[in-house]
């Protein structure tokens, strides 16, 4: 019974943290096509894209420090969004 009861409480654990998850990246507005976007998935094609990659982590890194804003431009398909949803699910994973 105790081996039951605390895999009941694990699970339990498990569907409260997925819960919570959920309320804060629907909070913050990032879709669940993004939510597996990181730097690590980001595909670079060219030098534009390396330098934004590179530009993206600088960002992340400074809005711990209390920078808050920044805007994304570029053209169709270069990949802002996957950018500005890496930086946001760094910081949420990071408790943000």
């Amino acid at each position: 019974q105790l081996a039951e009861g605390r895999r009941s409480c694990e699970e339990i654990d498990r569907q409260n943290r997925q819960s919570r998850a959920e309320k804060i990246f629907g909070r913050a507005g990032i879709q669940r096509l993004h939510r597996g976007c990181s730097f690590a998935n980001y595909r670079i094609q060219n030098d534009g894209q390396r330098h934004a990659l590179s530009q993206a982590k600088s960002i992340a890194g400074e809005l711990d420090t209390g920078c808050t804003n920044f805007v994304f431009s570029g053209n169709p398909g270069t990949g802002k969004n996957h950018l500005a949803a890496a930086i946001g699910n760094r910081l949420m994973n990071a408790g943000r």
